[in-house]
């Protein structure tokens, strides 16, 4: 399977994955028998154990627009314009705060989600390899459909 083949889940995945330092080991069957028995021989507990309550926080930053609410409220630039916005002293007609989300609005009724300085290369990668590898212009326009960034151009034609 190569990048090519990955479904948009798994795209999504490897994406987020591809941020973050680990090393997989692969071993063998034999050595890791307790792993076989415990997926084999489940205890019943007494007590239902939330398995997803992290792991909802790592989907979330992946799937949705909930990873964007999270990322503008964590980066203090995105918090400045977004209390800008609220006060009435930037151009209303311009940047957008509506459902937790700070919007820019270049074209009337389009308005595009403002993307904070930590997620743009995320963004990229994952427009960049979700479609094939189109090339930079092509990159750029699917990505301006959706989302706004200040000097977007220059920064995807790095």
């Amino acid at each position: 399977m190569n990048k090519k083949d990955l479904s948009p889940r798994v795209a999504r995945w490897w994406t987020f994955l591809q941020d973050l330092e680990f090393e997989i080991v692969y071993k063998k069957g034999r050595h890791i028998s307790h792993v076989d028995f415990l997926s084999r021989n489940s205890v019943k507990s007494q007590k239902p154990v939330n398995l997803y309550k992290n792991m909802s926080k790592v989907v979330n930053l992946v799937e949705g627009q909930s990873w964007l609410e999270m990322a503008q409220k964590n980066y203090p630039d995105v918090q400045n314009l977004i209390s800008h916005v609220l006060s009435g002293e930037l151009d209303e007609n311009q940047y957008i705060f509506k459902d937790g989300l700070l919007f820019y609005e270049i074209q009337p009724d389009k308005p595009k989600l403002y993307i904070p300085k930590g997620f743009r290369f995320s963004l990229l990668k994952l427009y960049h390899d979700e479609n094939s590898h189109v090339g930079r212009d092509k990159t750029l326009k699917k990505i301006r459909e959706h989302f706004w960034f200040p000097i977007h151009r220059k920064f995807i034609r790095r």
